[in-house]
């Protein structure tokens, strides 16, 4: 090399080496240049950037703002600064550079995208969203801004605003996958569950073999409420990828919905391999889709899992515990089948985040607020419409069998399953101010155009049932909104109900009031006394039935079920089998099984294990019945 140097043509040599990404011979010799100009301001804004793409972030920003002395006004080199301090996590650092960016220029669509970024990471949403609007009014086509806003958006729950954007960046690119991606992702949030799984069949379009597209179509279709799931699609990934985790678990639950037990354990095995760290979630699932009388070899199988936990680490250690209570309950050792419930719930309890008061408080305060203030509130909201039924009640009360036997007996009768549209109105601070005319503003048919998206928009379908247990807690809301709508209230006798419960670990935390016997009982007692708030908010409108009573005399009730809709059994569909339809709940097995007295008073085999739940009970005769 010669003695004299030239700068600029160093530079330009590195600036090669940075298009060949070969960043360590561009920093060499950038700092050559740097050794013999101290001052060289190209050199140091160069090594600066070069810096940051090697994630050598310090030394990136000591660069810079060398080069900044020289020349302060770099907005390039301001806004590259406040990306270093970003991924350093120095959010209000960044913030102050991408402003000074933007003072320098204000036509700087990245400064104000990449500051919108910044006020998201510490959940400055609006700031956000006004830095990614002003990014947009200067590059209309910047797609990632489009982007970056939804997904702010979404956080706020402003969901309507998110697919209006994402649905404009798709004009401007119909190419982008990522684009479909979080608009399904979106639609999926608002219940528009078929819009969802359509766009991901777009993204499709562009990538048909994308194990990723073929991912999320698979996983909305089983995950949301619908009997569509896909399953072209679904043997499609399988195909492609044998192995894939999804496509399993998919395939697994689908056959077990289906009341195919057997192809179901089939799916449940191979998990086993595929997946070994959810070992003791597969496990349990098999342990609930047959009876277990005479199987030592699979609770030794469980045993021989527990004895490696110590060496192999597994998720939800718990459900091995629940399998075996499961075993020895079917072998009709019951002492031993509780002690492995309650080391179960013991286990679940301490990886658990959830507050029992939290919960209880949750149906106290609905019982206590909710009155004719509200009713009237709601009114200018309401529909007419008589199709939705709800099936309310507790878990493990009888709600699956009563859907299966009202849509198995007449042909415009539709069940959906449980479906979550009212979870987000259990919040009532809402109605402290205006908030709640936004969240209300068309509910009624919005919720009618989800029921009849999910039962396949069956013009001839003249009830559609929702049966998620716990929109007994919203039933206020429901009933406000719908009041010609019909609600079903099961009853089980209050120890089967919580044994059943306390017995079933269920996948949502949402019912780990279950997780002792004492907050079950509590929680349990406080579910009594809001559902006698509602009977007396809303007189006459609340069928009762007591599962016992549906089990014992089930034509005379059948026939009572369907006189309240109002409907006539129809004696073509009177020997169709309960088994043919879906059933998406841990009842899926039990609910297939011939109607059955045994299921009544199953607790007399564990009474002195319940005796703390009985206890507690016995304080409240007015509420719980316990003969």
């Amino acid at each position: 090399m010669s003695n004299k140097i030239n700068p600029q043509q160093l530079i330009q040599r590195s600036l090669k080496y940075c298009e060949g990404r070969q960043f360590s011979d561009a920093i060499k010799i950038l700092r050559l240049v740097i050794k013999k100009f101290p001052n060289q301001l190209e050199a140091l804004t160069l090594l600066g950037t070069v810096h940051l793409h090697q994630k050598n972030f310090e030394l990136g920003i000591e660069f810079l703002k060398k080069a900044l002395l020289i020349s302060p006004n770099q907005s390039f080199a301001l806004n590259n600064i406040g990306n270093a301090y970003y991924e350093l996590k120095d959010y209000q650092l960044a913030i102050t550079s991408f402003d000074k960016a933007i003072a320098l220029n204000r036509n700087d669509f990245k400064a104000y995208y990449d500051r919108g970024r910044t006020y998201d990471a510490i959940n400055e949403f609006t700031k956000a969203i006004n830095s990614y609007e002003s990014a947009l009014r200067i590059n209309h086509n910047f797609i990632e801004a489009y982007k970056s806003i939804s997904i702010t958006l979404k956080k706020k729950l402003e969901y309507k605003k998110a697919i209006l954007y994402l649905n404009e960046a798709i004009k401007l690119n119909n190419q982008d996958i990522d684009l479909f991606l979080l608009l399904g992702e979106l639609l999926e949030v608002v219940g528009e569950y078929v819009k969802a799984i359509s766009k991901y069949k777009e993204a499709l379009r562009i990538e048909p073999n994308s194990i990723r597209i073929l991912e999320k179509i698979v996983s909305s279709a089983l995950n949301n409420p619908t009997t569509n799931f896909e399953i072209d699609t679904l043997n499609k990934l399988l195909q492609i990828d044998p192995k894939n985790l999804k496509g399993n678990i998919a395939k697994a639950k689908i056959e077990n919905y289906s009341g195919n037990f057997d192809k179901s354990i089939q799916f449940y095995r191979k998990l086993l391999l595929i997946d070994p760290l959810n070992t003791p979630d597969y496990l349990h699932d098999i342990s609930i889709t047959q009876d277990l009388m005479g199987s030592n070899a699979f609770k030794n199988e469980i045993l021989n899992v527990i004895d490696n936990t110590a060496d192999e680490k597994f998720n939800r250690i718990y459900n091995l515990y629940f399998a075996l209570g499961k075993f020895y309950k079917d072998q009709k050792n019951y002492k031993e089948s509780f002690t492995n419930y309650l080391y179960g719930r013991a286990l679940k309890k301490k990886s658990s985040k959830y507050n029992i008061s939290k919960g209880i408080s949750e149906l106290s305060n609905m019982r206590i607020k909710f009155d004719q203030q509200y009713i009237d509130k709601l009114s200018e909201y309401k529909s007419e419409s008589d199709l939705p039924v709800f099936i309310v009640g507790m878990p493990r009360s009888g709600t699956s069998l009563i859907e299966t036997i009202l849509s198995s007996r007449h042909p415009n009768v539709e069940g959906i399953g449980e479906s979550p549209f009212w979870e987000p109105t259990s919040d009532l601070s809402m109605f402290a101010n205006e908030d709640y005319k936004i969240k209300y503003l068309g509910i009624a048919d919005r919720y009618i155009k989800f029921i009849n998206d999910i039962a396949g928009n069956d013009k001839n379908a003249v009830r559609i049932i929702d049966k998620l247990p716990h929109n007994f807690v919203r039933l206020g809301i429901i009933s406000s909104i719908f009041p010609n709508a019909k609600i079903i209230h099961c009853n089980r006798n209050a120890i089967d109900t919580c044994f059943s419960i306390f017995t079933t670990p269920f996948e949502s935390n949402y019912h780990d009031y279950a997780n002792d016997l004492e907050g079950l009982a509590y929680y349990y007692i406080e579910y009594r006394r809001l559902m006698t708030h509602w009977e007396a908010l809303f007189p006459h409108k609340i069928f009762n039935i007591n599962y016992e009573d549906l089990i014992t005399y089930n034509n005379l009730w059948t026939k009572k079920l369907f006189d309240f809709l109002g409907l006539r059994i129809k004696n073509n569909m009177k020997n169709r089998p309960l088994s043919s339809d879906l059933i998406k709940t841990a009842s899926s097995w039990q609910v297939r099984q011939p109607i059955y007295k045994s299921s009544i008073n199953r607790i007399n085999s564990y009474k002195e294990e319940l005796e703390p739940l009985i206890k507690i009970f016995k304080k409240y005769p007015k509420l719980i019945n316990l003969d």
